[in-house]
């Protein structure tokens, strides 16, 4: 396959801590739509360049019992945003990978040159998202993914305690800092704003027994993530805008794959992703210095290493969803910021984002430092 070039530069990104996604959880008396708009102030008040050059604003939100107005939770987020009202919103539906699929639509916008500068964003709220569907699906289709890789209770429950100790260690060196915005709770004057990802500050209990006694699962509450909640957000627009601009990107879309296989094959989907991404940026697994696989279970990304090889060192290098918690709807974003500030850290050159979801989809971004 002839690698394809892509034209679209990510200049910044930036997302929300990871709060418990329950009634008890740090987040929940913020609004979907305020939560978001802090997101996009701190993501544009980062870069020096003028509000009104973004065109579009494209979110991934979940499925599931929201409010009518959640469909335009992009437009109430904008307006809140400093009372950014000019910019027009699309919002894609979805659970697992919906943010994934605003950037790759963003993108899609600008390679196709109706825009020019965009935002590409996600949000997961426990104010209007049905879970307990969604988390039975994910359990059965990463049990099965697990049987048929040979992944192991025992090796499940080491990759998650090796995701959280990696994670607590990232976040007590303080080196989840810069891709953080500092979310407010309350409108109230001198009230603290939330700063650090809340599992990781207050570590909550996690069933070591199978999910499924009856059938001797292999998947149990330890080597799943919590769910969560949260948002995040990406600045992208064309190499050349962004050189108009004076703006320095500190990334380039190398790449992007969506894919689809039946439900009940769970293991090619983020294999096949992988691939296609790779041959259309022009590498191979080798050239990648650091990778996200998304942990809503350990079988996940242990099986994404069966098939490929790669070293593990290199992949969820920061820990993943097993230590922080799992926003769904905000996973692809979340694990894109955290991956573009650690190859900053490192000096890495590329990487790759993949995620799956249990309806037998897949997707993969590759990201080129610059």
């Amino acid at each position: 396959m002839t690698p394809r070039s892509c034209d679209v530069v990510l200049v910044d990104a930036v997302r929300s801590p990871v709060g418990i996604a329950n009634t008890q959880g740090v987040l929940r008396r913020v609004s979907p739509a305020d939560l978001l708009a802090q997101v996009l102030a701190t993501l544009m008040d980062r870069v020096v360049m003028d509000s009104a050059e973004v065109e579009h604003l494209v979110t991934g939100s979940a499925g599931g019992r929201m409010p009518a107005w959640i469909p335009a939770i992009g437009r109430h987020a904008s307006i809140g945003a400093a009372r950014r009202a000019h910019v027009p919103s699309t919002s894609v539906d979805g659970a697992g990978g919906a943010s994934t699929l605003a950037l790759h639509s963003a993108c899609q916008g600008i390679l196709a040159r109706a825009y020019d500068v965009m935002v590409a964003a996600g949000i997961e709220s426990t104010h209007f998202t049905a879970y307990a569907p969604r988390a039975a699906t994910h359990a059965a289709a990463a049990e099965r993914m697990a049987r048929r890789c040979g992944v192991t209770r025992h090796g499940m429950a080491s990759y998650a305690e090796r995701s959280r100790l990696r994670a607590r260690e990232v976040t007590h060196a303080g080196e989840f800092h810069r891709e953080l915005a500092p979310i407010r709770v309350s409108a109230g004057v001198g009230d603290d704003a939330v700063t650090v990802d809340e599992l990781l500050c207050s570590p909550v209990e996690t069933a070591t027994r199978p999910l499924n006694p009856e059938l001797d699962w292999h998947i149990t509450g330890t080597t799943s993530a919590p769910l969560g909640e949260g948002a995040a957000a990406l600045l992208i627009m064309s190499a050349q805008h962004a050189n108009e601009l004076g703006l320095v990107p500190r990334a380039r879309i190398a790449s992007f794959a969506t894919v689809a296989d039946h439900p009940d094959h769970v293991v090619p989907g983020p294999i096949s992703a992988t691939d296609v991404a790779l041959k259309r940026a022009g590498i191979s697994v080798d050239h990648l210095d650091h990778v996200e696989v998304n942990e809503t279970h350990a079988a996940v990304p242990l099986a994404w290493l069966h098939a490929t090889g790669i070293n593990p060192e290199f992949v969820n290098p920061r820990g993943g969803a097993l230590a922080m918690g799992d926003p769904r709807a905000v996973s692809g974003i979340r694990s894109i910021t955290t991956m573009l500030t650690a190859l900053e850290d490192t000096g890495g050159r590329f990487g790759m984002q993949a995620e799956w979801d249990p309806d037998g989809s897949a997707s993969a971004t590759v990201l080129e430092r610059l």
